[in-house]
């Protein structure tokens, strides 16, 4: 008789260590696009941490970049930044200079760089007057400490940004 009732405690125990593991949600609400650059939530929620407030900075530190950052809890989880560079600078440079981008995987197309816990992307055909001979890259930073970062997931966020600059009126 005793061999049936220790694996119901066990189970029983495993169900109440479970439920009390303080396993923190997402309150928050998403926000349809970063700092005006429409984007799909469920592309970079992942890279958020759990929380209770979402506030989004829209920094410009020079005349070049733009960076929007995500704030939780008035902690920076994720920055977007759209950086006008020499035209003849490649996305492995620019993941060189940016953190949490370099050390990642670049493809044979050599238009993004992305890791787990950040990613660079070249924008194709975007001129600006005000930016002439430069070329226009897109960085995502992920700065949460308790996410749980997949670069294939990644990959699909940068692209998906870099083609949704591409689409903004950072193109002339």
């Amino acid at each position: 008789m005793r061999l049936r009732i220790l694996p119901a405690v066990f189970a029983t125990a495993a169900i109440a260590v479970a439920g009390c593991s303080g396993e923190k949600e997402k309150k928050y609400a998403l926000p349809s696009s970063l700092c005006g650059i429409p984007t799909g939530k469920e592309g970079w929620s992942s890279f958020l941490p759990a929380g209770e407030e979402l506030t989004v900075q829209k920094v410009t530190p020079n005349g070049g970049t733009n960076r929007c950052q995500i704030l939780i809890d008035g902690k920076v989880a994720l920055v977007s930044s759209r950086i006008w560079a020499a035209q003849k600078d490649s996305v492995a440079q620019m993941a060189n200079s940016n953190a949490n981008t370099d050390d990642g995987t670049l493809p044979d197309d050599s238009r993004y760089m992305y890791s787990r816990t950040g990613a660079v992307g070249r924008v194709e055909d975007c001129a600006d007057p005000t930016h002439p001979e430069q070329a226009l890259f897109s960085v995502i930073q992920v700065f949460a400490s308790d996410v749980d970062g997949d670069a294939a997931a990644m990959k699909r966020l940068i692209a998906s940004y870099t083609q949704a600059v591409g689409a903004s009126s950072d193109c002339k």
